[in-house]
């Protein structure tokens, strides 16, 4: 997995602008993150940059 900051709003994200998060690439576009729960929440790759 790697990890992404959450950069730019969303209306339908409950996540916090600038926290980092780990997650992957899920197909163009999207990226996944697991929750607290263990499941896998799809967000849109635009609201993220790629940390290295």
């Amino acid at each position: 997995m790697n990890k992404y900051r959450y950069i730019k709003e969303h209306n339908n994200y409950d996540l916090k602008l600038g926290a980092e998060y780990q997650g992957y690439i899920y197909k163009k576009g999207w990226i996944a993150i697991p929750n607290n729960q263990n499941d896998i929440v799809l967000y849109r790759e635009e609201c993220f940059k790629k940390i290295n």
